[in-house]
């Protein structure tokens, strides 16, 4: 049996994540992230903006006394990411969920519609 999941093991590929790239002349990233905690349903939300050189533009933080779960603390996180800056943005998140929503427009039926419809419209 163990041979049998060595073989598996091995057969898996293994992606590479390629790190920071430099940005395109004259855009901006934006890097949100969040520290959720479930138990007292808060989170601390972390910004940081850098221009195309990696030089930081602003860095920003904030405490949410008030959020249902993760992704409501992701989203609340863009937000305040977009807030800080109205030039070309990058944004970068690693919670698919709010890419693929804000990709697709914003809608959302779940709690944390009324966040990602401030995001489009900012």
């Amino acid at each position: 049996m163990s041979n049998k999941l060595t073989k598996k093991a091995m057969k898996k590929e293994t992606k590479l994540q390629k790190g920071w790239q430099k940005l395109p002349e004259g855009m901006i990233i934006v890097n949100v992230d969040v520290s959720f905690d479930d138990d007292e349903g808060c989170e601390s939300t972390g910004v940081a903006i850098r221009d195309h050189s990696g030089g930081v533009i602003a860095a920003m933080h904030s405490f949410v006394p008030h959020v249902i779960d993760m992704p409501m603390a992701k989203v609340y996180a863009l937000k305040e990411g977009l807030l800080l800056e109205d030039n070309k943005l990058i944004i970068e998140s690693e919670c698919i969920e709010v890419v693929e929503t804000i990709n697709n427009g914003g809608f959302s039926a779940k709690s944390v519609a009324a966040i990602y419809c401030e995001c489009i419209i900012i």
